[in-house]
């Protein structure tokens, strides 16, 4: 089966969580606060709208909340809008 997300749409595969706080500059970084937190995964599959900034293969963070979640054939994938997810990891 092939995974095809429509529109402006993304799929991933969750890698990891990481709990994120904000310190008094605004810069989150990892901490304690239950309230917020950012997942990690890799991008599975695009919708044809999405621009080049996400492509196939992109690690990146997300809302943990945002995207909506799926099991198809037994794997979880988290599938949002791309203005759900907030950087690229890239080397």
């Amino acid at each position: 089966m092939k995974l095809i997300p429509v529109s402006t749409k993304v799929a991933v595969l969750p890698i990891d969580e990481e709990k994120i706080s904000a310190d008094n500059s605004g810069v989150r970084e990892p901490g304690n606060n239950k309230e917020r937190r950012a997942c990690k995964g890799k991008v599975v599959a695009v919708g044809e709208d999405v621009k080049n900034d996400i492509k196939k293969g992109d690690i990146i963070y997300y809302q943990k909340f945002g995207p909506e979640v799926f099991c198809i054939e037994g794997t979880v994938y988290h599938i949002g809008d791309v203005l759900d997810f907030y950087c690229i990891i890239r080397d």
